[in-house]
C-alpha cells in the first residue's frame, strides 16, 4: 500500500503532467486569433485528517483555468474580420444546434449568405439567430455596436446586429477547442453591447507569450525530474528499511 509521501509525490507528478499538456496546447495556439491561454489548477479535496493519515484520501481534482486577458488587436483591413474591444464574446452555433462563445472573429459568407466562422459555425445576432445577408448585397460594414450594413441597389441598408454577450462568471466557461467555450447548462449569455464593442478589419491575437510558456515548460520539466528522483529515493529507503526490519 502506498504511503502518504508516495501519494503526494505521485499526485504532484500528475499535476505537472497536466501543466505540461496545457503549456503545449498554449504553444500550439500561440498564433490562433482570439485564443486564451490555459493553466492547470488543483482543487483541494475536503478530506478528514484521519483518512489522510491512513493514506486513503480522495483523488485531487485538476481543472484548466482560462486566462481571459485580452490579446492585442491586430489590423488586417479585411471587412470579414472583427475583433472585440472589451470583455464580451461572440456567440456561434454549429449544425447540431449547440451554442458556443468565442473571441475569434474570422468570418466567411457561405453560399446562402450566412455569416460563419472559419470553422463553419453560424455567427449569431443579438437576438440569438443566424445572420443571413441578401444575395445582392455588397460592401459589408459592421459598426462598433455590431450593426451590419450592406450596400444594396446603391443604398446603405442595416440588415442585422452581431450579438455581443457576456457571462457573470467567466470561470464557469469550459474550453471546447478551436477558441470556443461551452456554457454550463444552467447559464444563459447576457447582452454585453453596453460594455464591449466591435472593430471591423481587426483580429484579436492570442494572449499567449511564447517565450513565457517556454520558460514555464522548462520549469515544469525540472520539477518533474526532481519529483521523480524523490519518488525513487523514497522507494529505495522503504526497501532498505524493510530489509533491516526483517533481520
Amino acid at each position: 500500500m502506498a504511503n502518504v509521501g508516495e501519494l503526494a509525490l505521485v499526485r504532484g507528478l500528475l499535476h505537472l503532467q497536466k501543466a505540461q499538456e496545457a503549456i503545449a496546447h498554449n504553444l500550439a495556439n500561440a498564433t490562433s486569433p482570439g485564443y486564451k491561454r490555459r493553466q492547470v489548477v488543483a482543487e483541494a479535496a475536503t478530506v478528514p485528517f484521519d483518512a489522510f493519515l491512513q493514506a486513503s484520501p480522495e483523488p485531487v481534482h485538476y481543472r484548466q483555468h482560462v486566462d481571459f486577458t485580452p490579446g492585442a488587436l491586430q489590423p488586417t483591413g479585411d471587412a470579414r474580420q472583427i475583433a472585440i474591444d472589451g470583455p464580451g464574446f461572440l456567440a456561434v452555433r454549429d449544425d447540431a444546434g449547440r451554442t458556443w462563445l468565442t473571441r475569434s472573429g474570422e468570418l466567411v459568407v457561405d453560399a446562402q449568405g450566412v455569416l460563419r466562422t472559419a470553422h463553419g459555425e453560424a455567427l449569431l445576432s443579438a437576438a440569438g439567430e443566424r445572420i443571413a445577408l441578401p444575395a445582392t448585397s455588397s460592401e459589408l460594414a459592421i459598426s462598433p455596436d455590431g450593426t451590419i450594413r450592406i450596400r444594396e441597389a446603391g443604398s446603405e441598408v442595416a440588415v442585422d446586429r452581431v450579438g455581443l454577450f457576456r457571462v457573470d462568471d467567466a470561470a464557469s466557461l469550459e474550453p471546447a477547442g478551436r477558441g470556443q467555450f461551452a456554457l454550463p447548462e444552467d447559464v444563459a449569455p447576457l447582452d454585453d453591447a453596453g460594455r464591449s464593442s466591435l472593430r471591423q478589419g481587426y483580429l484579436e491575437q492570442s494572449n499567449v507569450e511564447a517565450l513565457t510558456e517556454m520558460v514555464r515548460m522548462i520549469g515544469v520539466q525540472r520539477s518533474f525530474q526532481a519529483q521523480t528522483r524523490a519518488l525513487t529515493s523514497l522507494d529505495r529507503m522503504q526497501g532498505e528499511f524493510a530489509t533491516q526490519f526483517d533481520r
